[in-house]
């Protein structure tokens, strides 16, 4: 069964594909015809963008903070796309207005407490977390005539006439096919982390012993990247490395970040130190190989200092998302630069 007449088609529900959406449906001169596909259902969509409290390094103008490119380029060792740097910095200022036009509340926040490196100690905050940018664009999407919203739809395939891709098959929530056309197709659907074999292919085995926190991970199975490198496309970025935050694994709120590199010491499961904390307060430096590749050391914990001892809080790495409470002491000085294989940010 084929369905068309879409201008656009957008398979992901997250915030880029809500706002992909929204913003054509309100530029389009004649309303335009739009489908927004979600694999998710009601009660757990979109996988990761629901469940994220975005944090921004925001100047009082909500523009990019002035050393941010210099510091995308430090932190990728010289690798990053300076050139898309500067091009994400241009689009913010209008990305936070267009953002604010249709609900989000941004809180302004100058930290006094804690050492952030930020530029004047400020970032901004939503008040509701990701849920509140995805649910607030949704709104709007629901009120023009010409938006579909396709719940339980998962994206197979895309489809290409002519060396062109018009459409992508879908899953229906009753196991159906269903060949949706259209004149642009946007993949918005998110990284691979409920995909446990691109897991292990690009980031190894281990990693897939960590639990998901945010319920909707389960529906980023990477299907994106491989519809598109099935008609021919390539990839870029990096994918064997990850943002990461500890998480308290028993919170069912979004983003139950534990903050403590600030104030303590990391360390590996032997108890000794191989990592500068105060080198950098944003992107923290590790000299080690990799603890999902095999042979290498495996990181276990984080330990935060108070009244004078250290003490393990959670396994980064592992085989379980216990806690543990296994003192370390004494604690030994950082590793030396050269006792390890490579230098690692996240």
């Amino acid at each position: 069964m084929a369905v068309s007449d879409y201008d656009l088609v957008v398979v992901g529900g997250g915030f880029a594909g809500a706002a992909a959406a929204l913003s054509f449906l309100e530029s389009a001169k004649n309303g335009g015809r739009v489908v927004l596909i979600e694999a998710g259902d009601p009660g757990r969509w979109p996988g990761a963008s629901r469940w994220a409290r975005p944090f921004l390094r925001l100047d009082r103008d909500n523009g990019l903070s002035s050393d941010w490119i210099d510091r995308m380029e430090e932190a990728s060792g010289g690798r990053a796309d300076l050139d898309y740097c500067r091009r994400l910095v241009d689009e913010v200022p209008g990305t936070i207005e267009f953002m604010q036009k249709h609900g989000a509340k941004l809180v302004h926040h100058d930290e006094v407490h804690a050492a952030l490196d930020f530029e004047d100690q400020h970032y901004d905050f939503l008040t509701s977390g990701g849920k509140e940018i995805v649910d607030f664009y949704l709104e709007h999407i629901n009120k023009y005539e010409g938006a579909d919203v396709l719940l339980g739809h998962e994206a197979t395939r895309l489809t290409v006439d002519d060396g062109r891709v018009n459409g992508v098959v879908v899953r229906t929530p009753r196991g159906e096919e269903l060949t949706i056309e259209g004149d642009t197709v946007v993949l918005a659907s998110g990284s691979f982390g409920g995909n446990r074999n691109m897991l292990w292919e690009h980031l190894g085995r281990d990693v897939t012993d960590l639990p998901h926190i945010a319920p909707g991970i389960r529906y980023n199975q990477g299907g994106g990247i491989r519809m598109a490198q099935e008609v021919g496309a390539d990839t870029a970025g990096q994918f064997d490395m990850f943002h990461a935050e500890l998480v308290d694994p028993r919170a069912r709120k979004y983003h139950p970040a534990i903050w403590g590199q600030t104030y303590g010491i990391v360390v590996n499961e032997n108890c000794e130190r191989f990592h500068d904390e105060g080198a950098d307060y944003l992107f923290a430096r590790s000299r080690r190989r990799s603890p999902t590749r095999p042979g290498a050391t495996r990181t276990r914990s984080l330990t935060s200092s108070r009244t004078g001892r250290s003490w393990t809080a959670s396994r980064a790495v592992g085989s379980t998302n216990r806690l543990i409470s296994r003192r370390c002491s004494p604690i030994p000085s950082p590793a030396s630069p050269g006792s390890s294989a490579s230098t690692r940010r996240g």
